[in-house]
């Protein structure tokens, strides 16, 4: 902090906690392992869930590719504010493992769905999500189509956003496959 305010930044591969709400229940997730904690109104501990989950070590050429991400974003003409950056970026302190997961929606079926950790270049690949019923039993994992965002999640769609190669977003309805319960289902468009 200095005279003229307080500064935020992103952090390479920083864990961040989630939380949604589920009928009564609220539904934290702190990253610090694949699962979530559900909690009464009052505060309650209720429920900690998990499922088997093996960490991913950050490698140079993770953290790299990250940071080129990043300062691929700045508009042109400032060179010099990239190169200040990426020299923040690169000397910054970073974890050993990325985190187990980066997105965590609640279908109105009172699932929980957890997505997978994905880089910001995540939209290169398909996203897979872990979905656990009320009850925090691992039901499935669902591939959902590369680069679409669930918004919303019914009992056989969802609704997600995607961009094209214009960088535009879309809004689409896919249709919820089920396949085994743990072998997992995916996502189709429609």
């Amino acid at each position: 902090m200095d005279a003229r305010g307080v500064g935020q930044m992103r952090v390479l591969f920083g864990r961040q906690s989630l939380w949604a709400v589920l009928d009564s229940m609220v539904v934290i997730a702190t990253a610090e392992r694949f699962g979530f904690d559900l909690y009464s109104p009052a505060g309650r501990l209720l429920r900690r869930i998990q499922r088997p989950y093996t960490e991913v070590a950050v490698t140079q050429a993770d953290a790299e590719k990250q940071i080129e991400v990043w300062v691929s974003s700045f508009p042109a003409g400032m060179e010099e504010r990239k190169r200040q950056f990426r020299d923040i970026f690169e000397r910054a302190p970073r974890p050993k493992t990325k985190p187990p997961y980066d997105r965590l929606i609640v279908s109105q079926t009172g699932e929980v769905w957890i997505r997978e950790y994905g880089e910001p270049y995540s939209r290169e690949r398909p996203g897979s999500y872990s979905v656990f019923d009320r009850t925090g039993q691992w039901l499935a994992q669902v591939a959902v189509p590369m680069g679409v965002d669930p918004k919303w999640i019914g009992a056989e769609e969802l609704l997600g956003t995607w961009r094209d190669e214009d960088d535009v977003m879309h809004v689409r309805i896919y249709r919820i496959g089920k396949a085994g319960r743990r072998e997992g289902g995916k996502a189709v468009g429609r």
